[in-house]
């Protein structure tokens, strides 16, 4: 058997980076697309070979979500529907070209470590280069099209000893934490946390001073010790990173939530609430589908903005998009893979306390290093 090398590894991590900037760059988008598509050019059998059928029928049955959406709610955009599409169909793409190379757990452990190698270092060269000479690298502009704002300024931080949030490539720093933490939530389902890639991960989404993904990260910590709690020292190791994690955040996650500064983030995300209380019995059982009014206020009863469906976590963003009755099959399928898994899907349940949507990229990312966490679930 072949075995495959590490420039065809590193073009795989390149191809994963690119997809999680598709979201909100074109350049990003075509460079991708050009990129997969002289892949597929040199190797055209990636494509058709290796074809996973459970991925396949996942693709179709995501397939059909516009379909369900047109019925219960409303496309506001045709672009919109178009995005879609394109990020369902290029998982599938990328999952069949991981599949194709993939010799060994070792190789999509290399492939996950480049990737995340390759984020981190974008996100700590603007640390690096502001702290140098105050100067902010700003990735983000470089790659919008139009004129986009990167949040890595918060009057929270205002004379600390790092006075800003890095923000990689992306406009927040929940979205590079979005990017990361799938990654982190691959290294502690493969037990693979031995590595400089797992202890860079934590580093920079630490260092994103995320509210909402410190936390999270704190929790896959803890589940990770929960579910290896037979393992003593591995136990008090990992007990006690989580405590100091938890220690050193701590004061940040209050401010930001009990006494902010900057906006009001813990009020921002009740607004849903208030939605899910006022609806009547149809939309509440069935929801009003997976797309949301992106640039204005028409999403729900209470006129919510996109934002403030997407804030308050994923978790609620399903049960708004496909009400309850949508909400009790994730919960079975989760329930499902936790039989399977032997509980250790628990260990990316928490991302979904995180803000993801059905056109976000990094959402696919998180169902890419699922889907190759379990195919390497049984590893010498």
């Amino acid at each position: 058997m072949r075995a495959i090398s590490r420039s065809s590894k590193f073009y795989i991590s390149l191809l994963l980076i690119l997809f999680t900037i598709t979201s909100f760059s074109i350049k990003g988008t075509i460079l991708f697309l050009i990129v997969l598509g002289l892949y597929f050019v040199r190797y055209p059998s990636v494509m058709f070979s290796n074809i996973r059928y459970g991925h396949l029928s996942v693709l179709l049955i995501f397939g059909l979500l516009p379909v369900y959406s047109t019925i219960v709610g409303t496309i506001y955009s045709y672009e919109h529907l178009l995005k879609f599409y394109f990020l369902a169909v290029a998982t599938y793409l990328l999952l069949n070209v991981i599949n194709y190379y993939r010799r060994s757990a070792d190789d999509t452990d290399d492939i996950v470590k480049w990737y995340t190698y390759v984020i981190a270092l974008f996100a700590l060269l603007q640390l690096l280069v502001y702290m140098s000479v105050g100067t902010y690298l700003d990735y983000y502009g470089f790659l919008r099209e139009r004129y986009g704002y990167s949040a890595y300024q918060i009057k929270e931080l205002y004379g600390a000893l790092i006075p800003i949030r890095i923000t990689g490539m992306y406009s927040e720093p929940s979205f590079l934490a979005m990017a990361l933490l799938p990654a982190l939530g691959y290294f502690l389902y493969v037990d693979r946390i031995k590595n400089w890639s797992f202890a860079i991960a934590i580093l920079v989404v630490a260092l994103s001073m995320s509210s909402a993904a410190l936390v999270v990260m704190v929790l896959m910590l803890f589940v990770y010790v929960l579910l290896r709690a037979h393992n003593v020292k591995v136990f008090l190791v990992m007990s006690g990173f989580c405590c100091a994690l938890a220690m050193a955040s701590g004061p940040l996650v209050y401010e930001r939530i009990v006494e902010p500064k900057t906006y009001d983030a813990f009020e921002s995300r009740l607004h849903i609430f208030r939605e899910l209380s006022v609806r009547n019995f149809d939309v509440a059982m069935f929801g009003t589908g997976i797309f949301l009014d992106e640039f204005g206020n028409d999403n729900g009863v209470t006129r919510l903005s996109a934002a403030e469906v997407r804030d308050t976590g994923f978790i609620f963003h399903i049960l708004y998009s496909f009400g309850y009755i949508g909400l009790g099959i994730a919960c079975l399928l989760a329930i499902a893979y936790m039989f399977i898994s032997g509980g250790k899907v628990l260990l990316f349940l928490p991302l979904l306390l995180l803000k993801f949507g059905f056109l976000l990229s990094t959402f696919y990312i998180l169902l890419i290093f699922l889907a190759i966490s379990l195919k390497d679930e049984n590893r010498e």
